[in-house]
């Protein structure tokens, strides 16, 4: 039927348009800084969906579905306000769902509420360093806070590459990395990781990330390939940015 094809249209758009996207945030670094900012909001998301939610409306800060703006925020979405399209997988095929970033709300007549969108203030600094030096196990010393910061994404990220790197090492047929042996590539990984890492904290956190990239690493992303971004970005970086700013800033965001 004509309401079907419809969807079925919209389905189609929607994947062709998470390919395009994925395949493009390789195309230099720019374009992969400009999609951590957005991810660096939204962290609590998955891989595909920050990507889907970036192209669509990359000054997204706070998304939920209409039912959870009406019924939980008491919030209601504006009139003629366009829904943001994900992939929903649940079931036996694919289908669409939709969100609405805070700025396409209004609020309700009782006790409507706005999301807790947490910032990193000077005050709470003191409370993450703590956290660091408890957490991570990093050696006490005089390093600022930016610095210390640095150093526990690295240490994190290192901890925690491990567990992945198996699955990274079946994309050695990728092009950039055939002439690689296994420890080059371990090395390839850990940086291309551990610098998107520090950016989307830094800039999450208010910070100036460019200080501590090499410029020379972000060449690599001009070479990546989509199946690179699909496999090494999809899990390996939802699960360790997610997880470490949870686990860094716990006391800040509760």
């Amino acid at each position: 039927d004509e309401e079907g094809e419809t969807m079925a249209e919209k389905l189609k758009n929607i994947l062709e348009l998470a390919q395009t996207l994925t395949a493009g945030l390789g195309d230099d670094p720019d374009s992969w800084k400009r999609f951590l900012e957005c991810a660096g909001r939204l962290y609590k998301y998955p891989f595909h969906e920050q990507v889907l939610i970036y192209g669509q409306r990359p000054d997204a800060t706070a998304c939920a579905s209409i039912d959870v703006w009406n019924h939980s925020m008491s919030r209601w979405v504006n009139k003629k306000a366009k829904g943001i399209a994900l992939l929903d997988d649940r079931g036996n095929k694919a289908r669409l769902k939709y969100v609405f970033d805070i700025s396409d709300t209004h609020a309700g007549r009782y006790h409507p509420k706005r999301p807790f969108i947490w910032q990193m203030k000077e005050q709470y600094q003191e409370t993450v360093i703590d956290t660091i030096y408890d957490k991570i196990g990093l050696v006490k010393d005089d390093s600022d806070f930016s610095s210390l910061l640095f150093r526990a994404c690295l240490v994190y990220t290192n901890d925690n590459i491990e567990a992945y790197i198996s699955e990274l090492l079946d994309l050695k047929n990728d092009g950039l990395f055939q002439s690689l042996n296994d420890d080059e590539l371990n090395l390839v990984f850990l940086n291309l990781l551990s610098d998107s890492i520090v950016y989307a904290v830094f800039v999450r956190c208010g910070l100036d990330a460019e200080p501590y990239f090499n410029d020379e690493s972000w060449k690599l992303f001009t070479s990546l390939s989509p199946l690179f971004f699909c496999v090494f970005f999809n899990k390996l970086f939802e699960d360790c940015f997610s997880n470490q700013v949870d686990c860094l800033f716990f006391k800040v965001l509760w």
